[in-house]
């Protein structure tokens, strides 16, 4: 007994290490998959409740401004849009429209709040929605009129529009607004049509609650 006493002194050491050592990396293990779950958790709770877009598109602008054809050009702008279980998805947007015609330029720079309309029954294609925008908007004349090739003016405007998803972060976009200039001296409401696209970045999609 006396010979084995050291060995077995030694196996109930080795044992008890083993114990401690693999109770230590069960603690580790779980505390690592407790702080991912937690982390994904997190997350996924961000990505579901909010969401970034950006859209581009054609717009044809009727100038309102003394009897001026039509201007054509683009619009291009973007939405920070929050998810909170409502009927109504929440955005900021901001736009930037630049048309050009054989009249008059306008060209907006806007900012404001979009408002979009969860279809009941639902339609997860179809994204309905309206807004309402104020910025600053440049007129620029051509030929020059009373000696002044341009005007500036605070604009509001307000209109909404339908995106319908092609692909999952892909839509199509047909967009109204009406606008309105006062530049002091005249006063004068152009109206927008525009046809575009919207890329969603990786967020969940639009059509659900």
């Amino acid at each position: 007994m006396r010979n084995h006493q050291p060995y077995c002194s030694k196996v109930d050491v080795t044992v008890g290490l083993t114990l401690c050592l693999w109770r230590g990396l069960c603690r580790l293990a779980l505390g690592l998959i407790v702080t991912h779950a937690s982390w994904a958790q997190a997350t996924y709770t961000a990505t579901r409740n909010a969401g970034v877009s950006v859209f581009a598109g054609v717009s044809v602008v009727s100038p309102d401004y003394a009897k001026a054809p039509l201007d054509i050009g683009l619009s291009l702008g973007g939405d920070l849009s929050g998810y909170f279980h409502f009927p109504i998805v929440p955005s900021l947007e901001t736009r930037v429209t630049l048309t050009e015609g054989p009249g008059v330029n306008e060209y907006t720079y806007l900012f404001g709040g979009r408002g979009q309309l969860i279809l009941i029954p639902r339609t997860p294609r179809l994204h309905p929605y309206a807004d309402l925008l104020v910025g600053l908007g440049d007129i620029r004349f051509h030929p020059v009129e009373n000696g002044y090739s341009s005007d500036n003016s605070r604009v509001y405007s307000y209109g909404g529009g339908l995106d319908c998803d092609l692909l999952s972060n892909l839509q199509a976009k047909v967009d109204l607004q009406k606008q309105h200039w006062n530049t002091g001296e005249i006063g004068f409401t152009p109206t927008a049509f525009t046809l575009g696209m919207v890329y969603r970045f990786g967020f969940r999609s639009q059509g659900q609650p």
